[in-house]
């Protein structure tokens, strides 16, 4: 998208790349994927339980957050709503396999249709460096939530950290990817668009103080296994490469959990924030 480019014509962008966006066929959710994701949602929020009543989540892509939190019943009503009616056909299709009632709702970020203090609990994953606008964002954010609930924003590039990971990456990827171009193969997906919207702790805590809200918690996560969805991305078109990479993912979580203590929150990848109203 060219500098300057009207709000509407990014936002018409986003809906063409994920309209035709290839997604997964719908597949049964692991129990034990579902109960991590859900406990790492309950942490970021704050570490205790998420406020009862309606929830409401942003920008749902593929629809496999909701639907591990409604799989383990940490929230056992979600309208889950994206700019693309192909990730909501994604949605539903991952919900109906795997007998979950998930409402889809097409709908902007920017302009909820719900109505004032409606929702007790939004949240979103990856979905903030996709908005054209952030403050007006947390201020419709702000309308829609009720008093006393919560904003979660989950795993947002991080300024210094995705910096640094990516950096790693394309060091590591260096040979390879001048044999990936000489073979007229390269890797499946260019991450270049996250690096141009990325937060540090500063921008989101200044965002969410503007908008009228109080920080609960906020911190990064997310270094090892960044790193090696990172890389994963980069070969994944190579069968054989691409199969060793994605056996590694537990290993990856699993460095992520041991080292977390002594991994400065600034060097990872991501970082979450939850905000009270």
């Amino acid at each position: 998208m060219e500098p300057g480019a009207r709000p509407e014509d990014i936002k018409q962008a986003n809906v063409d790349y994920y309209d035709t966006l290839d997604t997964p066929p719908p597949e049964r959710l692991s129990s034990k994927r579902a109960l991590a994701v859900a406990s790492e949602v309950c942490r970021r929020a704050g570490g205790g339980r998420l406020p009862v009543g309606p929830a409401l989540e942003l920008a749902c892509g593929t629809g496999r957050l909701s639907c591990c939190l409604m799989a383990t019943v940490i929230l056992p009503h979600i309208v889950s709503t994206d700019i693309s009616t192909g990730m909501l056909v994604a949605t539903r299709e991952l919900a109906q396999h795997n007998g979950l009632d998930v409402v889809p709702v097409r709908a902007d970020s920017e302009q909820l249709p719900f109505r004032d203090a409606s929702v007790s609990f939004i949240f979103g994953a990856g979905f903030l460096h996709h908005m054209v606008d952030e403050e007006s964002f947390f201020q419709e954010v702000h309308r829609v939530l009720a008093p006393g609930g919560l904003f979660l924003i989950f795993r947002e590039p991080q300024a210094f950290g995705s910096r640094v990971v990516d950096g790693m990456v394309r060091i590591v990827m260096f040979l390879p990817s001048i044999a990936m171009r000489m073979l007229g193969r390269s890797g499946s997906e260019s991450f270049d668009h996250e690096q141009e919207k990325s937060y540090s702790a500063s921008d989101l805590r200044t965002l969410g103080q503007d908008a009228g809200f109080t920080l609960v918690r906020m911190g990064g996560h997310s270094f090892f296994h960044s790193l090696h969805w990172l890389l994963w991305a980069r070969v994944k078109r190579f069968r054989r490469p691409g199969r060793v990479f994605m056996r590694l993912a537990p290993l990856a979580d699993a460095m992520d959990a041991v080292f977390r203590p002594v991994i400065p929150g600034p060097l990872c990848y991501e970082i979450s924030a939850c905000f009270r109203k």
